[in-house]
């Protein structure tokens, strides 16, 4: 029976499934049921103090009674957390692990948390923090051991969080499949404009997607922390899924601009550019297997960063097909474009009727104030590149005080200056630009202080 590419690649894929399913029903993480899905993904610490753990998971639907703990309306998800005896460098340690924290979506909801059966079971097991589920240890997880089964259950279907494992301050973080739900917040503008797909057939996972020229901008007060923020990229309602761990963009300068690229010899390769500032995003993937997007009239795709997406459909036409590669193409016309977020050129204030503004930016890239007011008691409000306004910019803390400190760059500014009340002190400054190094001259302990 003759068969053509692709149904050839399709039933490959089916088959590299149904193989990955058979290892672990021979090989179960946790339990002997099949789960709807199973892993393990690997936590690693550099020296002195080092461990190498593993968590084995499996996922089950709602509903399933050969889970551990079956739920009739929630997903159940379980954990192990094995603490692995490797061999230390020397002068290292190899250590208990006495932290796992699950990462769980921003907007995901948690219905229940658990231990079960043989192994070290959690001292403290808390659930009340949105986006993180903590299992601490006590004396810990020694080498050679691993915990008891680490129960949750959610009504929300699996996606990639940050989870982390550690020790005292020893600590790694690695993506892992745990509870995930869509954003609940819309970007303020969000397109795309133009879209290039090339399928390789004769190859498989050799296929190439770029995304070029794509708009994006935040609501006011909203922005875009990468210490904190998983990037994904969904393309067909998850057919296709991309994840960027929180932590791995990189600012460049000062601005509002963030780049990721995978080291060499990683596939898929990836290149991701968000650049806030001019409200643009661009990305670039290499060596992915897309053979599914095959003749598709049009690409769902939705950008998810943090709590807030942003998705479209787009409307592919066929550029080249032949025996060996399809080329899909979009292109929009006239350009679309979001409202910048900052404006170097001209101060023009915030139009409440569209959510946006433009402002000249200050030359501080992060600008940090304590309020200590009733001490021993202080609350720290730390700002970050567009945040931080020109010519003033106004702090507040929880309970609702604020004071306003002119950061134009026009003055020197030093650490211990403090507003009229006397109640906020400027901590921290950073000068990226070198504006008021050069005019105010360097001070160790805070980077810059008030000419002489």
């Amino acid at each position: 029976m003759k068969m053509d590419y692709k149904t050839f690649r399709k039933t490959v894929k089916k088959f590299l499934f149904l193989a990955t399913v058979f290892s672990f029903s021979v090989f179960p993480s946790l339990t002997t049921a099949v789960a709807l899905e199973s892993g393990s993904v690997s936590f690693s610490s550099a020296a002195p103090f080092v461990f190498n753990a593993t968590v084995n998971y499996d996922i089950y639907a709602p509903g399933d009674a050969t889970s551990p703990s079956p739920s009739a309306s929630d997903f159940t998800y379980v954990y192990n957390v094995v603490n692995n005896v490797i061999v230390p460098p020397a002068g290292a340690f190899n250590v208990p692990v006495d932290r796992f924290d699950l990462g769980v979506g921003t907007s995901a909801s948690i219905t229940g948390a658990t231990s079960l059966g043989a192994g070290v079971a959690p001292t403290t097991i808390d659930a009340s923090v949105p986006g993180n589920v903590r299992f601490l240890f006590g004396t810990g997880v020694v080498p050679g051991s691993s915990s008891t089964q680490l129960i949750i259950h959610s009504p929300n279907a699996p996606g990639d969080a940050n989870s982390i494992i550690g020790f005292s301050s020893y600590l790694n973080s690695q993506l892992l499949r745990a509870p995930f739900a869509l954003p609940v917040k819309d970007f303020a503008c969000f397109d795309i404009n133009k879209v290039k797909l090339k399928i390789n057939k004769n190859q498989i996972a050799k296929d190439r997607l770029k995304i070029q020229k794509g708009a994006i901008s935040y609501n006011i007060g909203e922005s875009f922390d990468p210490a904190t923020d998983i990037v994904k990229l969904s393309l067909d309602n998850g057919t296709y899924m991309l994840s960027i761990p929180a932590g791995s963009f990189e600012q460049k300068g000062s601005r509002a601009d963030y780049k990721y690229e995978t080291g060499s010899g990683v596939s898929p390769k990836i290149k991701f550019r968000l650049n806030i500032d001019k409200g643009e995003w661009n990305v670039s993937i290499k060596h992915a297997d897309m053979s599914l997007f095959t003749d598709a009239a049009n690409l769902a795709v939705m950008l998810m960063i943090g709590d807030t997406k942003g998705q479209v459909s787009i409307p592919l036409t066929i550029h080249k097909d032949t025996l060996s590669e399809q080329k899909l193409e979009f292109k929009r016309s006239p350009k679309f474009s979001c409202p910048k977020m900052r404006d170097d050129d001209s101060s023009v204030a915030n139009d409440p009727g569209t959510g946006y503004g433009h402002h000249k930016r200050s030359c501080l890239s992060s600008f940090s104030v304590t309020y200590h007011l009733g001490l021993p008691d202080q609350e720290i409000i730390s700002l970050f590149g567009g945040n931080i306004s020109h010519p003033d910019t106004t702090v507040a803390i929880t309970a609702g005080s604020s004071a306003t400190f002119h950061t134009s760059c026009s003055q020197c500014l030093s650490c211990g200056t403090t507003d009229v009340s006397g109640n906020f002190t400027i901590t921290e400054i950073s000068d990226a630009t070198g504006k008021l190094t050069t005019m105010c001259g360097i001070d160790p302990s805070c980077d810059i202080t008030p000419a002489q």
